[in-house]
């Protein structure tokens, strides 16, 4: 019975999270949600740190993924498919498992989508690069030409226009302390 109307729910308007990446915010989903129009309730979220809001105290893996949790569990979805994009990802998978596990009010979820996304286990990355983009956020916010190498440094192709500026607004509106804490030890978690 709860099967047939789990179906049922997923056949009207299913919910649709969407986490970015690192850097990013809810914007990177615009293109996105015009394609898919109203087949879903989306809800693009910022990350805690990410889109002008505040790292507070998700600051490690567990902490982000309880963040989502309450997310989704807030809104109380009867189905429900989660996107996640690269540290979206990490997110995604591990609250996926949550939901596999039955944790209470994750019921309903329908499908799991991964964009490059970040394994549950430590990120490979070379330590050079961590430094790098480590030291772009250690006297707080990047400079432009620091929000821009990153930006053209993780496009599959270069973005051009609006989408390329919207960005590099968003790197450089990162909070420092959420950045700092993803590449020093939520890319490092193993889960």
């Amino acid at each position: 019975m709860l099967a047939r109307l789990n179906a049922e729910a997923c056949m009207q308007r299913p919910t649709i999270f969407l986490l970015h990446s690192l850097g990013a915010s809810h914007r990177e989903w615009g293109a996105v949600q015009r394609v898919l129009g109203d087949q879903f309730e989306c809800v693009a979220l910022d990350i805690p740190g990410f889109g002008g809001t505040q790292a507070g105290n998700a600051t490690d893996i567990d902490a982000l993924v309880n963040w989502f949790q309450q997310e989704v569990t807030t809104r109380a979805p009867t189905c429900w498919f989660v996107v996640g994009h690269s540290m979206g990802g990490k997110i995604v998978t591990l609250l996926a498992a949550r939901s596999r596990d039955g944790v209470h009010g994750l019921a309903g979820l329908a499908g799991v989508v991964l964009v490059a996304a970040s394994p549950p286990c430590p990120e490979p990355m070379q330590e050079a690069r961590r430094a790098t983009m480590l030291d772009w956020f250690a006297a707080g916010r990047p400079v432009r030409a620091q929000a821009e190498a990153f930006i053209d440094a993780n496009s599959h192709r270069p973005l051009q226009g609006a989408a390329r500026e919207a960005a590099i607004v968003d790197v450089l509106g990162t909070d420092p302390i959420a950045w700092r804490a993803w590449l020093t030890q939520g890319s490092r978690e193993h889960r």
